[in-house]
């Protein structure tokens, strides 16, 4: 039963936060002067756009500032608090860090897409930096994955008991919902979202409507008992709910001589 409510999301992990969280984390850490705004974001903008290309390295990001590399070493510590090599590694290896994170590439690729020309220097680059090899790390994102699935599963599992125990009660709604399984409403919508695509809300008219096309079939109930003992007080809204899920109304079901998989 638990199977029918999971679905795939696609994961993307070429996004600018990633860098940006390396900016913040330099420039957040500075005690001495403030950095200079338009400096650090002239800076961002050339690492997003070069951050990949091997043959970019800080004396070209120095070229691009359009400075002197004295200036540009003060720029650099001032704004950042380090220089402008560490900078543009720490950059790369936060992307890499993203990229792991997916089975699309393998170390070596990571290695060469993050701007690293030798994958043994981006694994001890990494490891300095982390703590963890790239292998490692990516092992411990697994199991960290495998284990938030693990207990997503077990509370999706425990909301469909509380459903199936609660079905003909028509007054448990997103607030009820949330107190049974005692979880705030924040909890409930992103635990049931990120498993099922549903809303709370969704999640139970779903189930209703489910148990009631089972009813419809497997039992002698008229449709207005049927909606009553999934928890809808209105029949004529349950018809509607029910050919909204099913593209059939629930008398043109249970007539069906080829009836719809649910």
């Amino acid at each position: 039963m638990l199977s029918i409510y999971y679905h795939q999301k696609n994961t993307q992990f070429h996004n600018t936060s990633e860098g940006f969280n390396v900016l913040c984390k330099h420039t957040t850490s500075i005690d001495n002067d403030k950095p200079d705004t338009q400096f650090v974001n002239r800076v961002q903008l050339l690492l997003e756009n070069h951050w990949a290309d091997d043959q970019f390295h800080a004396g070209k990001l120095i070229d691009l500032l359009h400075m002197s590399h004295s200036t540009a070493l003060r720029y650099f510590r001032q704004s950042f608090g380090t220089s402008a090599t560490v900078l543009l590694k720490d950059f790369r290896l936060s992307k890499a860090r993203k990229m792991l994170q997916s089975s699309a590439y393998n170390i070596s690729e990571t290695a060469y897409s993050c701007g690293f020309s030798d994958p043994k220097y981006f694994s001890r680059c990494f490891r300095n930096t982390y703590g963890l090899t790239p292998k490692a790390y990516r092992e411990s994102i697994t199991c960290a994955h495998n284990t938030q699935h693990t207990h997503d599963t077990i509370f999706v599992s425990k909301a469909l008991q509380l459903l199936e125990n609660k079905l003909n009660q028509y007054d448990l709604n997103f607030d009820s919902f949330a107190e049974e399984l005692n979880v705030s409403k924040t909890t409930l919508y992103r635990r049931l979202k990120s498993v099922t695509g549903l809303s709370p809300c969704e999640f139970i008219r779903s189930y209703r409507l489910r148990k009631s096309a089972e009813l419809l079939r497997h039992s002698e109930h008229n449709i207005e008992e049927v909606a009553s003992n999934v928890g809808f007080t209105d029949p004529k809204h349950f018809s509607r709910c029910f050919k909204n899920q099913y593209g059939i109304s629930p008398y043109s079901f249970r007539k069906s001589a080829i009836l719809p998989a649910v």
